[in-house]
Parts: C-alpha cells; structure tokens; sequence
C-alpha cells in the first residue's frame, strides 16, 4: 500500500500497485520525484498496462516499468534507476545519495520511450515487441524494507 501525507507517497508492505484509475493514457510525458529510504529500496513508474484487477504483476507483464533502484551487487544493469525492465538498461544513472530527493521524467510516444534523470536522457528505447500503446500508470510499491518515496506526480498528453 501506499501512504499520503503532506504530498508525499510513501509505500509500505509487499509487493503492490498504486495507479491512476480514471483513465488509460497512450502518448504522454509523466513527471515526478523520488527519495529512497535504504540502499536497496526498489519501485518503479508502471506505464501503459491493463486494469490490474488484483494482480500487481499484471503491471509487469504486460506494461512497462521505469526502474527505480539499483542492484545492490551491481550485476545487472536493467535493474538500475533509469531501466526500462526488464528490456534495456540505462547509460548511466545520475541518482543522488540515498536519502536526497531526485526527479524523472518518463515521455512515451507510439512505441519510443525516453527516460530521463535527475534532467539527463539515460534511456531512449524502442520496443521492439510493439507490446502496448494505452494502458494505466501508476507506482510500483515493491516488498517490506525497500520503501520509496515519491511527490510532485504529474502527467501531460501529447499528440
């Protein structure tokens, strides 16, 4: 689940999805700011997936999630901050120390994502699968200690 207080999102517990419900989204530019608690915090911005009903996985499977958190044994790079997971990792990661806040912006046009942190383009991808091109967005809540903070939410469509 998720917890707001003071404009700031913060999630808790196993694995869960916090989404925007009113309505599905196709081209469109989503901003936001994060704060990892711990080191091996891990979330996710979840764009362009089906009504998950239950099933946060569904998310996974069928959307596409811009990773935020960091393989702690460094050993794979689509599990970085900036990864468009599991399809194609970041060029770098320009995150600050855990703790400090960060923004993203995460613009998705027909099947072109392009991921940018902290105001540099990390990530420009194409899919190749075609997967999908409307769905929700939301956050990704992952498991019990690995909490992520997020504020300033915002999405703009795009022709």
């Amino acid at each position: 689940s998720f917890s707001l207080t003071n404009g700031v999102a913060t999630s808790h517990g196993g694995m869960g999805l916090w989404w925007y419900t009113n309505r599905t989204f196709t081209n469109f530019i989503v901003r936001g700011e994060w704060r990892m608690e711990q080191p091996d915090s891990d979330s996710g911005v979840f764009v362009r997936f089906p009504q998950p009903r239950d099933d946060p996985w569904n998310a996974v499977r069928q959307g596409h999630e811009m990773e935020i958190g960091d393989d702690p044994a460094g050993k794979e790079p689509a599990w970085r901050t900036g990864a468009l997971y599991p399809f194609s990792p970041p060029t770098r990661v320009p995150t600050r120390p855990v703790g400090e806040g960060n923004r993203f912006e995460l613009i998705a046009v027909g099947h072109t994502y392009i991921v940018r942190i902290n105001g540099e383009t990390v990530n420009v991808w194409t899919d190749p699968q075609r997967r999908t091109l409307s769905g929700y967005v939301g956050l990704q809540n992952y498991q019990e200690g690995k909490g992520t903070q997020h504020r300033n939410l915002r999405i703009r469509d795009l022709p």
